[in-house]
């Protein structure tokens, strides 16, 4: 059995930052699965990619111990591919350049023994009807709102817009997505009231990542602020939520409280940021130096939307 499996696409991201430019692997399926596998945790992805999707790519997962036994290449579509540029005061903006065919229901194996799915996309790749369909397979999933609240326009730039449906979302037990997505995503103005409405659906935990500060966590009543961690060498943040889901569904998986959880997610994050382009495993000991401080500064109350 797996705990974790990622569902998604597999993308190519460019990122330019300032006159830099670079060509990775991206998305959940990379950062999430390479998060959690560092940390212990028996990762598969359940993706997608087009024939021209490197082998070094998939050799990079394989190598840090994901099975990449259920990534489908897909010779009739390219892979997906995204440009990310940075500004030089931080804001990103996103274009859609190549977009690889949708994971479909039939694509589920008819067994899918894990004890977590995430569902984490980032092109509205997987429907409301594929959720359904591994929801039937495994009851525990999460969902990231990314994916389900980009569109893009005409020449590909991508915009947060309201979710056509949220039926879906009450298959999950877990949600995420950045402070703007989730508020978006709900077509509300307040966090609160996001939250509430997320809750309401019969969501256990919702995570909002809030960027430099840091995180809030909603589940059970209560509301957890998690601070993030100040990086010491700053690079692009790309890879940073998706490498703190990673980080927080392994421990949820080890049955670690929601603040371990957080503390270890916020200290993933911040270390993600720190190497930039590198695919090297987190530093263990800075890991726990992290997340222990970080455990400290979370403070928490009662959740009264």
């Amino acid at each position: 059995m797996f705990d974790i499996t990622i569902v998604g696409h597999n993308v190519i991201d460019t990122i330019m930052e300032d006159d830099k430019q670079s060509t990775r692997p991206g998305g959940a399926v990379t950062y999430s699965s390479l998060a959690a596998s560092w940390l212990g945790s028996k990762v598969a992805v359940l993706s997608k990619a087009g024939k021209d999707y490197p082998d070094d790519y998939i050799r990079l997962l394989t190598n840090h111990g994901v099975d990449t036994s259920m990534l489908v290449i897909d010779k009739g579509h390219p892979t997906t591919k995204l440009l990310l540029r940075y500004s030089w005061a931080g804001q990103r903006e996103i274009k859609l350049i190549e977009r690889c065919s949708p994971i479909l229901p039939e694509d589920i194996p008819a067994l899918l023994d894990s004890k977590i799915v995430h569902v984490g996309t980032v092109v509205n790749e997987v429907s409301p009807q594929t959720i359904a369909v591994l929801h039937r397979r495994c009851p525990f999933i999460s969902i990231d709102l990314q994916g389900f609240v980009r569109s893009f326009s005409p020449e590909g730039f991508a915009r947060a817009e309201p979710l056509e449906t949220k039926d879906f979302l009450s298959k999950a037990s877990i949600v995420n997505g950045s402070e703007e997505e989730v508020m978006k995503g709900l077509g509300l103005h307040s966090l609160a009231e996001s939250a509430n409405r997320v809750l309401s659906l019969g969501v256990g935990i919702l995570i909002v990542t809030q960027e430099d500060r840091g995180s809030t966590i909603f589940s059970e009543g209560k509301q957890y602020f998690v601070p993030a961690y100040p990086v010491v060498a700053h690079h692009d943040p790309t890879g940073a939520g998706d490498s703190y889901m990673g980080a927080f569904l392994s421990e949820y998986a080890k049955g670690r409280s929601i603040r371990e959880c957080g503390a270890t997610a916020s200290a993933a994050a911040s270390l993600r940021v720190e190497t930039g382009g590198s695919f090297q495993p987190f530093d263990s000991s800075q890991l726990r130096i992290r997340s222990r401080a970080l455990l400290e500064e979370i403070s928490e109350r009662q959740f009264q939307p």
